[in-house]
């Protein structure tokens, strides 16, 4: 289906918003709770649940490219021309979010605690991939994309919310020691995460056959080359190596608050878990408001200053966490009162980095003259797994250093002191490195407008000498390259089989 014959509306934005159920719930409910969980009710070390996040990501890091791959190429088949190269991978992989649960069974064993979890990390990869290439296609307006992501992230917020909330239901009715609780919330968001898909699947549009060139490989071999050198060359753009800076780090610092803050109210603060699930159920609802301010004042301001604001609310709100601890303020109202103040912005940090993505294929398109939207879809994801595996892995390594007791109800003082540590420094630490990354990435709607004029004049047969000088200097500060080197003159990426280097000879000739 083409971009060319559809147009977005509310419910289009709403429907591609609900891809969303699958991403957030997942992250919330795990980043939550399963280390947590993995620690109480699976009797693993913090240092032996930590190793799960690796070694899930390693592989992912394979089936990243492989799904990125298949899906940048999968109109050659009569399956992807009738359902779609993208929507395809979205459509199966509904049903199987109902295996979601099986990562929440307690009292299982180690082995059966790393499949269930890579198992899962695999079919949701192989939807999230797929769909977060929609906003580029379903459009090229600055505006709409960035709709597209906000109505995205606000809709992620509604899962949050309801991450949040549901745990806080089931302890009311099962207690605080029974796994049964997270069990019964994995069940609900699995058949909730389903209906998403479909609804993503039934009401989303991408670039149909005609629209899309197809690249031939001339082997199996050239087939494994092609996907690893494409994926590599994704870090030779320099606006997606800022993005990155901003996505790892900056949305990477508050992933870490997130998985820490549990640990920081029950052991930290002596509080229940329950009022982690009220102050998360609280965040979502901040989070949907802010994200729909942020969404409106980016699209017309740019992405610096809303970030950059964000980010410095999170460093002073986890710095306001650790005084509570160190000065005895053990207020429950205290504590809400710096989660107010941190879940009202915490909504631009998630947004920011995903409204900056849409526009990363324009700028590569500059250089290489292809489209690649899979391609930075699966660097992306694939980028944010690997931080989020190596925070949680340094955090579990920290804990078991520092004495944290697995399946205890108290914590040793040691394990205290390294549970403020990582809520303080490691997040400060990582929200400044985004914050030094979104200063330096340029793009804006300004800019982007210059950069896609110049990319259609050339296309249109217009000379490359002929560009004018503010073109020239948003095209290389963007790219990272100069600009006689850009269009295709470079060797960034897989430079095309024989048969397609042959077929650009002829049109040369």
């Amino acid at each position: 289906m083409s971009r060319k014959n559809h147009k977005i509306t509310n419910w289009t934005r709403i429907a591609y918003g609900c891809g969303h159920l699958m991403g957030n719930s997942v992250s919330a409910m795990s980043g939550a709770w399963l280390l947590f969980f993995y620690t109480t009710f699976g009797n693993l070390s913090a240092k032996s649940a930590a190793t799960i996040f690796s070694i899930a990501t390693i592989l992912q890091g394979f089936a990243n490219p492989l799904i990125a791959f298949v899906s940048d190429n999968f109109y050659v088949t009569k399956i992807g021309r009738r359902f779609g190269r993208r929507r395809f991978w979205i459509m199966i992989g509904a049903p199987m979010m109902l295996l979601y649960p099986l990562q929440w069974i307690a009292h299982m064993n180690y082995w059966y605690y790393l499949f269930s979890y890579i198992l899962f990390e695999l079919i949701y990869t192989m939807c999230s991939m797929p769909y977060g290439t929609l906003s580029v296609e379903m459009s090229t307006s600055f505006k709409e994309r960035n709709y597209l992501v906000g109505y995205g992230e606000m809709i992620a917020k509604i899962a949050n919310f309801t991450v949040a909330a549901l745990p806080g239901l089931a302890f009311s009715f099962m207690g605080t020691s029974s796994p049964y609780s997270f069990l019964v919330v994995a069940i609900l968001l699995s058949v909730v995460m389903c209906a998403g898909e479909l609804l993503v699947y039934f009401n989303t549009w991408e670039l149909s056959p005609d629209e899309v060139k197809v690249e031939h490989i001339d082997n199996w071999w050239e087939a494994i080359k092609k996907l690893f050198i494409d994926y590599l060359s994704t870090l030779r753009i320099r606006a997606f190596r800022r993005q990155l800076g901003v996505y790892m780090f900056g949305k990477g610092s508050v992933d870490l608050y997130t998985a820490v803050f549990t640990y920081f109210i029950v052991f930290a603060m002596k509080k229940p878990a329950t009022l982690v699930s009220g102050i998360n159920s609280m965040a979502a609802i901040l989070q949907l408001g802010a994200t729909a301010v942020f969404m409106v004042v980016m699209t017309k301001k740019g992405f610096k200053m809303p970030f950059t604001a964000c980010l410095c609310v999170v460093m002073a709100s986890v710095i306001s966490y650790a005084c509570l601890y160190w000065f005895h303020i053990t207020s429950t109202a205290a504590i809400i009162f710096v989660a107010v103040f941190i879940s009202t912005f915490i909504g631009g940090v998630y947004y920011t980095p995903w409204a900056i993505y849409p526009f990363i294929p324009d700028v590569d398109e500059a250089v290489t003259n292809r489209r690649r939207e899979g391609v930075y879809s699966a660097a992306m994801t694939l980028c944010g797994r690997l931080m989020q595996a190596c925070y949680v892995f340094v955090m579990g390594m920290v804990l078991d250093h520092f004495g944290f007791v697995k399946s205890a109800k108290v914590q040793p003082e040691s394990a205290v002191h390294a549970i403020i540590g990582v809520l303080v420094i490691g997040v400060c630490f990582m929200a400044i490195v985004g914050l030094i990354s979104v200063w330096k990435l340029n793009l804006n709607k300004h800019t982007h407008t210059i950069l896609m004029n110049e990319i259609q004049r050339v296309h249109n047969g217009g000379s490359m000498a002929d560009v004018t000088p503010e073109a020239r200097a948003v095209v290389e500060d963007l790219t990272g390259w100069k600009y006689e080197q850009c269009f295709g003159h470079n060797n960034v990426g897989y430079q095309g089989s024989k048969r397609d280097r042959e077929e650009a000879a002829k049109k040369q000739q």
